[in-house]
């Protein structure tokens, strides 16, 4: 009988060579319409001396209005010399009492940490607040970021009307009067903040490369594909969120003057059938990898969450994270998301291969 084996991220699994990036099958993939809110810019807070994005100083990191499903992401670094904090908070912009739910919620603060951001999202943390027209609440806990930290998070939430979402990091700052404006955004090609369109995207290998994942395919040629990768030949159609830059008429996008260039954070929801077209029974291993900088990758199958830190620290590119047993004529079909946590390249590539 068809087996899918979801392999740990330790032992023989982890590889040290690069994964191959040659015959990549380009795909076009579909998005949903729900507001992302991303956060990454300032990336590096308060570096030398620059403290205007802090509320202290009158300033917000983001802030955005959102209805209905919603998603949040953050990634920056402490580089202000001293301690600060990280909040979000939720303002009812509405005529009448909004309900906001917080379906999952997820950080992490230190450089070999940012998958228990994933994780933790995927623990769910839900909580439930009823906002009277007017009224505001702080929608996480603080968040302490030590100097020379980074720190990370995703949010799920749903708002039943129009809230305002407002990031915040401060010092000693604790009141929040609705003065705070957006600090000036200096041109940069890579680092952003604002609010893009489609934070979770299907990859359904079962309509786009059915023909690629039969045995008899595999067996001349693996399948295998970039997944939040802004290289020249392995973006895909449709895969990179545009993402309207705060303060700005400005979007990061694929060609444009500001590039979306990794999807951090995104959902990846993959779809994929393989087909045994041949008479003798058949192993399927699947592979994830970074290229030279090295990434954090995370995979939840069936609500199991695993991860796997891909860099030079580790000594460790590929992850070999499934097996696929096959008898002869078999057919199996299977989902998983994927998600990149933050820091180290966006450049990723999947590949599946006969053992």
């Amino acid at each position: 009988m068809a087996s899918v084996t979801f392999l740990e991220p330790s032992g023989s699994n982890l590889l040290s060579a690069q994964i191959s990036r040659t015959g990549l099958t380009n795909l076009n993939v579909t998005r949903n319409s729900a507001p992302w809110i991303n956060s990454n810019y300032p990336e590096a807070m308060g570096l030398n001396g620059g403290n205007m994005a802090f509320a202290d100083n009158g300033h917000f990191i983001n802030q955005q209005t959102v209805k209905g499903d919603a998603e949040v992401f953050y990634s920056h670094t402490n580089h202000s010399g001293r301690t600060f904090y990280f909040r979000v908070h939720i303002f009812n912009c509405s005529a009448s009492t909004v309900t906001v739910e917080r379906t999952n919620e997820g950080h992490s603060v230190g450089w070999t940490t940012a998958a228990d951001a994933v994780k933790e999202y995927f623990n769910g943390n839900a909580a439930t607040f009823t906002l009277a027209s007017g009224a505001s609440a702080w929608l996480t806990d603080k968040i302490t970021v030590p100097n020379g930290s980074p720190f990370s998070g995703m949010i799920h939430l749903n708002a039943s009307n129009s809230i305002i979402v407002t990031e915040y990091a401060y010092f000693d700052y604790d009141t929040i009067d609705g003065k705070e404006t957006v600090f000036e955004f200096i041109d940069t090609s890579e680092v952003y903040t604002g609010m893009g369109t489609g934070y979770f995207i299907t990859f359904n290998h079962k309509l786009l490369s059915a023909s690629k994942t039969k045995v008899s395919a595999l067996a001349s040629k693996p399948y295998a594909y970039a997944v939040n990768s802004g290289n020249t030949g392995e973006i895909n159609s449709n895969e990179m969120v545009p993402i309207k830059i705060l303060g700005t008429n400005e979007t990061a996008q694929v060609g444009g003057k500001y590039s979306n260039i990794g999807n951090w954070g995104a959902h990846n929801y993959h779809i994929i059938q393989f087909t045994n077209d041949t008479s003798r029974a058949a192993t399927i291993y699947g592979y994830i990898g970074s290229n030279p900088q090295g990434n954090t990758q995370v995979i939840n199958r069936g609500g199991v969450v695993k991860s796997a830190r891909l860099n030079t620290d580790t000594g460790k590119f590929q992850w070999r994270w499934c097996k696929v047993d096959l008898a002869a004529g078999e057919s199996v079909e299977f989902d998983f998301q994927q998600i990149l946590a933050s820091y180290g390249s966006s450049a990723s590539i999947m590949r599946w291969e006969l053992a």
